[in-house]
């Protein structure tokens, strides 16, 4: 049996905070979310967090994992008290350097998600993709980053998800300097015992996934993972080529001929 396992960012309307680049296409209406809930509970799912995936055997249950990028104060404001309404855990990962900004969530924050039973993972320091990092580096920003979330959550924090899928090199020896358990990725596919757990695929909710979309998602309709696999493999080639900084800001110009 296999689990998906659904990405967000931040649930309200426009763009969502200090970043460097406007994520306003990965912000979910609170409408969207509350609807794509509803389906999930409506329709038999089970939410997980990752260190409740232990058996891919078990089929009596539809599980499904739900996770957030950057650590957005509607994490608190708008996630949380929906989650709790509808009976759901998720995971969440904090992007360090912004704890506490304008947009983001504060260490109170922080400490309510994981009082309420959610997972609290890194999302790194400073938001930098980690294939542009030396080891060392890499190693710093976890290192730095769990040390940070373990403080104010008074637990350890063993999970850990690269901004923009970027993950780093020596990915094996940072899992052991680390210590950690879990880790996410960006790739398309639904988690199973071959990627468990420190390869975790997860799908993107975007602001525009209509919830017929969404069903194909959770329901891990073939067809629709193909031809994202597909799309994503291109996509991963061309920012081979290009870079990330020039592949970011290609990225951005043609989301803005989009508005």
């Amino acid at each position: 049996m296999t689990v998906p396992v659904l990405m967000y960012h931040a649930i309200g309307s426009g763009s969502s905070g200090s970043q460097q680049y406007d994520d306003a296409d990965f912000v979910v209406s609170e409408e969207n979310f509350t609807a794509q809930l509803g389906y999930l509970r409506d329709n038999g799912f089970v939410a997980c967090r990752l260190d409740e995936l232990t058996d891919f055997q078990a089929s009596d249950k539809r599980r499904i994992v739900i996770s957030f990028d950057d650590g957005h104060a509607s994490d608190v404001g708008i996630a949380l008290p929906l989650l709790e309404k509808f009976g759901f855990t998720a995971e969440f990962f904090f992007t360090t350097d912004w704890i506490g900004k304008p947009s983001y969530v504060d260490e109170d924050g922080i400490r309510a998600l994981h009082r309420a039973g959610m997972g609290v993972g890194s999302h790194g320091v400073s938001h930098q993709f980690f294939n542009d990092f030396t080891f060392e580096q890499a190693r710093q920003e976890i290192e730095r980053s769990t040390m940070q979330l373990a403080d104010i959550v008074g637990s350890a924090v063993d999970r850990f998800s690269a901004p923009g899928g970027r993950l780093p090199d020596r990915l094996a020896e940072l899992v052991e300097l680390c210590n950690l358990n879990y880790i996410c990725t960006s790739e398309i596919d639904t988690c199973n015992e071959n990627n468990y757990p420190l390869a975790v695929p997860r799908i993107a909710i975007r602001c525009d996934t209509s919830i017929s979309l969404f069903e194909k998602i959770v329901n891990a309709d073939p067809t629709y993972y193909r031809r994202h696999q597909l799309r994503k493999s291109a996509l991963v080639l061309l920012r081979r080529m290009l870079g990330n900084q020039r592949y970011m800001d290609i990225r951005e110009s043609l989301l803005e001929l989009r508005r």
